[in-house]
Parts: C-alpha cells; sequence; structure tokens
C-alpha cells in the first residue's frame, strides 16, 4: 500500500488533530474543587480549553495594558454558546503586511483566524493567554464564530462558519468606545457532547472566580452574576478547612489537609487551571515537607520521608503575572518553568515558619502522622503473618508432645527449667501430657508490640507449639488450639510463682478467650513434704501447698521425714506425678485474675499499691 504524502493547511490540520491543540475530545471525569467542595465533573477537556482561549484574550489585554483596560469582563454562557466582552482597547484595525509571506490582511482577522497570529510571541510575555493555542483553533472547532472589536476610530466585525470554511469580514470608521466582543457556538459534534453540559458552565465559572482572586482590578460578570472579588483568606475559607497560607508578590498558596488519602494540588496561574500541576507546587511541598520531616522527628519521635509528609497535603496555589511561562503542551496542564525561574518569581518564602504553623494545626498535621503509623502497623501484620504462617511449619526442638489426638484431652505443661522438663518426660502421661521447658525470667510482655513478640524464641515456640496467632476469635481458639489445656509449672518460691508466672500469664493475656474457655492454670507444687516408710509399698506422703498449712498439721506429723520442696527439680517421680493427677490443687485462671495481673504491670501506681497491700 503506497502512503499519501499531503501537506495540510492550518485549518485542515486542527480539524484532523484538533486533540493535539486542545487535549481530548471525549467526555471523562474531571475532578477539582467548586464552591470550596471537592467535586468530580464530566466534562470534555478539549471543549473547556475552547471556552478558556476566548475568554483568556480579554485577561491578557488588561496586562498588556497595564491593568488600564479590560478592566470589565462580562461571560454569557448557555447550552450552545459563548459570548465573552471587555472594555479593552480594542484589537488595533489596520492591515499587517508581510510581503516575504505573502500576508496583506486586517490584524482583527488575522487575531481570529490565522494560526500563530497576534503579540504573544515574545519571551518574557505574562498572561494566560501566552504560549496558547489562539482565538483561531477556537474558530475553527466552531459551526459559529462572531469576532467584534472597536478600537475608538473603527469597528471590524469578522463571522465564520463551518469550522472557519466561510468566512466574511466588514469594517467600517465608527467613533465607539473601545472593546472587544466574541461570540461562539462550538462545534459540539465534534466534542461528543449536545452543547455546554451544566458541568462545563460550573467548571467555566470556577475558573472566572479563581481569575477574580488574583485580578481584583477586573470586574468579571458571569451570567449576569457579579463575581465577588476575594481578598485571599476570604477565597481559601471557602474551602471550610483550617488551611496554612502565604501571601508574596502577587501570588498565594495554602496548605490544608487532603481528603483524599493523596497529595493533592490546584494551581490556577494567570487564571489558567493548571491540573496537573509543575515545578511550582513541586518545589513548595518538597521544601515545606524536608522542613516538617526534622520537626515531626523531633516533636512525636517518627521517622518519616518527605514523601510520606506531602501524601497528607491539599496545596492550593493562584498566581499573577507569572513572566514567561512554560508548559507540557498547548493544553497548559502542567507548568514546566526551571525550578530557579520559579524561585525567582516566588521570592523568599519562610518555609520555617509555615512548617511550624503546620506542625501547629492538627487538622492537618494528625492526618499525616496517623497514616504513617498505619502503614507501619499494616507493614507489622505483613511480617507478622508472614511469620504466623513459617510458625505452622516450623518444628520445636525442646517440645515434647501429647499422643492423644484428642485435643480437649491434652495439656501443654510449661516448666520451669531443663530438669523439670527432665523429670516431667519420666513420669508423664504420654498420651495426655506435652511439655516445654521455659528458660529463666520470660520476657515481660506489657505494652509491647507483637512483633517484637514474634523476636522472642521462647515465646515464638509456645505460640507454635499451641497453635496461637494474634487476634484469634473465640471460634478460632476452640477449633485451632492444638492443645486443649495450658498449665504452667513454676517453683513455689518468690521467683517462680512470684514472677515467672504472673510473667507467662500476662503473655497470655492477649487471648483474653483463653480465660473465658477456661484454658489457663497455675499447676500448683507442695512446699512441705512429710514422708513415712519412703521406698516401701505402704509408702504415705503428706502435702503442703504453703506455711500456714505446714504450721497446722505439723505436729501431727512429727518423726516423719521432712523436706522443704525448694523447686519442681527437688521431686521425687511419685512426688511429681502426684503434683499432675492432683488437678484439684491447680488454679484456674479467670479474667478477675488477669485484670489484677494488669495493673500489677501496668504504670497505674496507686493501684498496684492497693492490690500489694502497701
Amino acid at each position: 500500500m503506497s502512503e499519501v504524502f499531503e501537506v495540510l493547511s492550518d485549518r485542515e490540520h486542527t480539524l484532523k488533530k484538533a486533540h493535539i491543540m486542545v487535549g481530548s475530545l471525549a467526555e471523562e471525569d474531571y475532578s477539582t474543587y467548586i464552591n470550596g467542595k471537592y467535586t468530580t465533573l464530566k466534562v470534555v477537556p478539549g471543549l473547556l480549553v475552547v471556552a478558556r482561549e476566548i475568554c483568556d484574550n480579554s485577561v491578557d489585554e488588561f496586562i498588556r495594558s497595564n491593568k488600564t483596560a479590560s478592566t470589565k469582563i462580562k461571560i454569557t454562557m448557555d447550552a450552545m454558546s459563548l459570548t465573552v466582552e471587555d472594555n479593552g482597547r480594542g484589537i488595533p484595525i489596520k492591515r499587517y503586511v508581510n510581503e516575504e509571506n505573502k500576508i496583506d490582511e486586517w490584524q482583527p482577522v488575522l487575531c481570529w483566524t490565522q494560526l500563530r497570529a497576534g503579540t504573544s510571541f515574545t519571551n518574557h510575555n505574562i498572561g494566560p493567554s501566552s504560549n496558547g493555542v489562539g482565538s483561531s483553533v477556537a474558530n475553527i472547532l466552531s459551526l459559529v464564530f462572531k469576532g467584534e472589536t472597536w478600537d475608538g476610530d473603527n469597528y471590524c466585525k469578522v463571522t465564520c462558519s463551518e469550522n472557519m470554511g466561510n468566512k466574511n469580514v466588514h469594517i467600517e470608521k465608527k467613533k465607539h468606545a473601545t472593546g472587544t466582543k466574541v461570540y461562539i457556538e462550538p462545534d459540539f459534534e465534534r466534542f461528543g457532547v449536545v452543547g455546554f453540559t451544566p458541568d462545563h458552565i460550573a467548571a467555566t465559572k470556577e475558573r472566572i472566580t479563581a481569575l477574580s482572586s488574583v485580578y481584583p482590578e477586573i470586574t468579571f460578570t458571569f451570567n449576569g452574576e457579579k463575581i465577588r472579588t476575594k481578598k485571599p483568606k476570604e477565597y481559601l475559607e471557602v474551602y471550610e478547612k483550617p488551611f496554612v497560607s502565604y501571601e508574596g508578590n502577587n501570588y498565594f498558596f495554602a496548605i490544608m489537609p487532603t481528603e483524599l488519602d493523596e497529595y493533592y494540588q490546584q494551581s490556577y496561574i494567570d487564571g489558567l487551571y493548571v491540573k496537573n500541576g509543575g515545578t511550582h507546587e513541586a518545589y513548595i511541598s518538597r521544601e515545606l515537607s524536608y522542613v516538617l520531616r526534622d520537626l515531626i522527628k523531633k516533636k512525636h519521635k517518627i521517622e518519616m520521608s518527605p514523601a510520606e509528609i506531602k501524601r497528607g497535603f491539599f496545596l492550593c496555589f493562584n498566581a499573577r503575572f507569572f513572566p514567561s511561562l512554560k508548559f507540557d503542551s498547548q493544553t497548559k496542564d502542567r507548568l514546566t518553568n526551571s525550578e530557579a525561574e520559579v524561585k525567582s518569581y516566588l521570592g523568599d518564602v519562610p518555609f520555617e515558619k509555615l512548617a511550624k504553623e503546620i506542625l501547629n494545626t492538627p487538622e492537618i498535621i494528625e492526618p499525616i502522622i496517623e497514616a504513617k503509623l498505619a502503614k507501619q502497623i499494616a507493614a507489622e501484620k505483613r511480617a507478622i503473618t508472614l511469620e504466623q504462617k513459617k510458625m505452622t511449619k516450623k518444628y520445636v526442638e525442646k517440645h515434647i508432645p501429647a499422643k492423644s489426638k484428642k485435643v480437649e484431652d491434652t495439656i501443654l505443661l510449661l516448666c520451669e527449667g531443663d530438669s523439670a522438663q527432665g523429670m516431667l518426660e519420666k513420669v508423664r502421661d504420654l498420651n495426655k501430657h506435652g511439655g516445654y521447658p521455659m528458660r529463666g525470667c520470660v520476657k515481660n510482655t506489657y505494652g509491647i508490640k507483637d512483633k517484637e513478640i514474634l523476636e522472642n524464641k521462647e515465646l515464638n515456640d509456645i505460640m507454635t507449639i499451641l497453635g496461637l496467632k494474634f487476634h484469634m476469635s473465640a471460634k478460632e481458639i476452640k477449633e485451632e488450639l492444638l492443645y486443649g489445656k495450658i498449665g504452667i509449672m513454676c517453683d513455689q518460691d518468690s521467683d517462680g510463682a512470684g514472677h515467672i508466672a504472673p510473667l507467662v500469664l500476662n503473655f497470655f493475656s492477649r487471648w483474653t478467650e483463653l480465660f473465658t474457655q477456661k484454658r489457663v492454670f497455675l499447676v500448683t507444687s507442695p512446699l512441705y513434704i512429710f514422708t513415712k516408710n519412703k521406698g516401701k509399698k505402704n509408702e504415705e506422703r503428706i502435702y503442703c501447698y504453703d506455711k500456714a498449712e505446714y504450721e497446722r498439721v505439723r505436729d501431727q506429723y512429727k518423726g516423719w521425714e521432712l523436706r522443704y520442696i525448694k523447686g519442681l527439680g527437688s521431686l521425687r517421680p511419685k512426688e511429681y506425678r502426684d503434683v499432675l493427677d492432683n488437678t484439684d490443687r491447680w488454679l484456674c485462671v479467670e479474667l478477675d485474675d488477669m485484670k489484677a495481673l494488669e495493673i500489677m504491670f501496668s504504670d497505674n501506681v496507686m493501684e498496684r499499691r492497693k492490690i500489694m497491700g502497701i
């Protein structure tokens, strides 16, 4: 297939490649703030650009006249048309002659019908239309275009139709106040709509409102309504959010809390809605984030990256007279001026002062910190989930398992030391009793994170043996627990019963259902043992579990062997077996006991003294 070589006119090129000039020609979601409320509209971006180009010419006239002309701009927008009228100086009604390019035409005609015609091409041009697509593109993309201008002595009217396929020019001498008026009926079919929808009108009005805040010298009227000029803080108050703001020379910006769970910016530069931001907002948000990073670390002891801080910002930026505007495309969606140019325009912004204000504005800073903490918790949960998956496959070396397949008939005995475990292995019921030796002092888990528990080998082992996972429901505990009961076997001295046992109970307090289901027991062992006929078939043993019990009965057993049992390791095999069998002497730990235990481990000194009796 042979390729077709073509040379297109500006009109033909615009009609075939309109999206290059004005952006998308299809309806899409358009998220922005309307009257201070975050709103998602349905608009055709390219159609908004067409409307914008007509409005911007009037604002440009105000700027070019050094703020002396085009001080009144009237916009009328309905479903089928847009009209923009100003009291500017008018387009000079005189001939433009360029013999080299074979041009000889009236200047207004060229402005409205010729691409790349006008006064917006100097390096230092300022205004919303600089680097814009121009009225001629709006003309080509309209079924009807009417342009009228008065320069004080002359009048010019240019009427076009059928996408500038037809053109009529009328010039006459006419004394009249200066000004320009443009009327368009866009080619809506080309944009896939039947007209300007209420959303298109709302978006355009919002832009005019933004223009009024940076050009207070201009009186804007939109559909008969005078747009009240607002000072920066009045403009920002419409958002109904706490804000920290700064007003520089010809610009202002503010930081507010975002409601989108991510960074959001809304920029108007010389009235242009720069929807994708650019170097200006990137510079401001970055500098504030870097200062805040250090302030947050100092005050809240939290390490945060500038990106994490920025994520909590809604940056509102409004500026005028930005020199030599540069954008990424004709649609002006993103400012691309260098950072040096941005800094030169902004001047010395007091970022340190603003960051401190943000730090002291709870509505802004708290969601930022909460998001970081939530992120940390989520990361920890992922790590814990992964670790707990590993636990199910883990072999615990010193665990001696119960052989019964009936879980409810089994009990895991947590012994104090290897010696107690060794004796247990000799005398236990193989089907019923499982065992695990605890080494010395168990880690105090009061107030620590789940992650720290998993990092402790001893506690990790116990969880693995029992099949415990964090945040288990009552049903999950009942169905997934690998032992029916848990017995804490500590020496009855101050170190064992007084310290180690409470620490183990404190660890199990993370699963309150263990206590409501009556699964946790303190295995009590005797403190004193009277023995008669030691080693004989008729051997007798009397167990005293505390000193008071011993004092009551000692006179009854004079002549019997008396032993003080320092620890479980001091028990003889038969005595050890009796401890396992005498379950009536075991203490079932209930939630009321755990409440007292919690107080013992807490920072509540007064309550702790009451429990201890001091």
